[in-house]
């Protein structure tokens, strides 16, 4: 306490103090003031677990860049680049392992692609699609056609794209020459998700209780998978012949997709599904809007575990999940803040 007598006269700012047990305090300062009090937590009751505080609204939408850096976008409309590998400095801006905001939606962002070691795409409830190169902070194209938000987008190539959108089409774009190239009108309703499962096709998922298989080359529907009786929110690829679907009514289902057989129906949330992410070759991991994340066997369907969001006084939603290594999960939450929580 001594030293700090020593600067009794000075401006003290505490951002965040955190005092788990077992705790060794790290100070930081600038310019002479303390700025914040860090450890990463390591104790009986939690795993190692990073947060990080930037966005102003909830946290949608997440994606790897590299080894080190991820990109984040959210309600606030913007798009957020971090630092993995120093996340436990902080930099002048007080925001701990940020790097920079890409500004250019006008509203909520709702998926992120990676599409080249410099480039990212996003897309938002402004129904524009964005072409940025990250590094640099630029925003290289503005893709418009969508009449509707746009929910989801995948990359089939270095220079195609693919949108759903809440106008009920699939847009096929060209990034070179930012047209769009082919639209898919098919479902009846809302397309909340599509995924690439193929070098030619790829499945959609939507309102109408339905998920599409498409040859994406002419655009014509292979194979449609009925059995959800509410609408679906998300689905994701496991294997070489399955995916995993979701649920408004919390229901889950496992698909082969080859030959459109549903293989599985899990039930255990209580509320509607957020987001689905696999964990690995025999696991994938659901969250809900009951505030709960759970680990499923999507070869048996039998429920795993559980998985526990640390530092949290109140309940809160997972968004969107992104398995970051085999070692560390990213959850983005309801809470406004991105978690990065160590696997046991």
């Amino acid at each position: 306490m001594k030293s700090f007598n020593r600067i009794k006269k000075k401006t003290i700012t505490l951002l965040f103090i955190i005092l788990p047990e077992s705790f060794t305090p790290e100070i930081v300062i600038s310019n002479k003031k303390i700025i914040a009090c860090i450890s990463k937590i390591n104790t009986n009751n939690y795993n190692n677990v990073s947060i990080l505080t930037k966005h102003t609204k909830n946290v949608l939408c997440i994606v790897k860049l590299n080894k080190t850096k991820i990109a984040s976008g959210s309600y606030d409309n913007l798009v957020i680049i971090w630092n993995l590998k120093n996340k436990w400095n902080l930099d002048s801006s007080n925001s701990g392992s940020y790097l920079k905001t890409l500004k250019g939606h006008t509203s909520a962002v709702m998926d992120l692609v990676k599409i080249n070691e410099n480039q990212i795409i996003s897309g938002s409830y402004d129904k524009t699609i964005i072409l940025w190169n990250w590094s640099k902070g630029e925003c290289l194209k503005i893709l418009n056609g969508h009449n509707d938000y746009i929910l989801s987008l995948i990359k089939i190539n270095e220079n195609l794209i693919a949108s759903a959108s809440c106008d009920k089409s699939i847009k096929v774009w060209d990034l070179v020459s930012g047209e769009c190239i082919k639209t898919i009108s098919k479902h009846k309703e809302i397309i909340s998700k599509i995924i690439k499962i193929d070098k030619t096709c790829i499945i959609s998922a939507s309102y109408d209780n339905t998920i599409i298989k498409w040859n994406l080359q002419p655009g014509d529907c292979l194979l449609t998978l009925t059995g959800h009786t509410s609408y679906i929110t998300c689905v994701i690829k496991v294997s070489k012949t399955k995916i995993v679907s979701s649920c408004y009514d919390g229901s889950i289902k496992v698909w082969d997709y080859i030959t459109g057989d549903c293989l599985k129906t899990i039930e255990g949330h209580e509320k509607s599904i957020t987001a689905l992410v696999k964990l690995n070759n025999s696991q994938f991991v659901s969250s809900s809007y009951d505030a709960k994340v759970k680990v499923w066997d999507f070869n048996t369907g039998n429920y795993v575990k559980d998985m526990v969001i640390p530092m949290c006084n109140n309940p809160i939603v997972v968004f969107r999940m992104l398995v970051l290594n085999k070692f560390q999960m990213a959850y983005c939450c309801s809470n406004h803040t991105i978690k990065i929580i160590d696997l046991e």
